[in-house]
């Protein structure tokens, strides 16, 4: 995975769209009949890790947000694995509820990120 014209170091992954989610034990997954998106652990510190599986190589775009919309964090990111597990730190954020999007012409993702020190 590599990260370009991010606002701070990354690596990440990404979602799909038409997905189910579920939510236990503080992991948030997406997944649809192939391909699986896991955040964790949420609620975080600030640093969290994004795993995936069956998802299609190429670039994202990941933003994540306040709760009243304002980009706090974004990058572009080429995904070079169809599976694997990368982290975020976004440690220098306060604590409070985000949404963390993943886009690109395949895949929609948004969920909520809780960060709590």
């Amino acid at each position: 995975v590599t990260s370009t014209d991010a606002a701070s170091p990354v690596s990440l992954a990404s979602g799909t769209s038409g997905a189910k989610h579920t939510a236990s034990n503080g992991v948030n997954v997406v997944s649809s009949e192939d391909a699986t998106l896991s955040v964790f652990p949420n609620p975080t510190s600030g640093n969290f890790n994004l795993q995936w599986q069956n998802l299609q190589v190429g670039s994202v775009r990941v933003v994540v947000s306040d709760i009243i919309g304002r980009e706090v964090y974004h990058s572009t990111l080429v995904i070079d694995a169809e599976s694997g597990q990368s982290s975020i730190n976004l440690a220098e954020l306060k604590d409070g509820i985000y949404i963390i999007s993943v886009k690109s012409d395949a895949v929609s993702y948004s969920n909520r990120l809780i960060i709590r020190k």
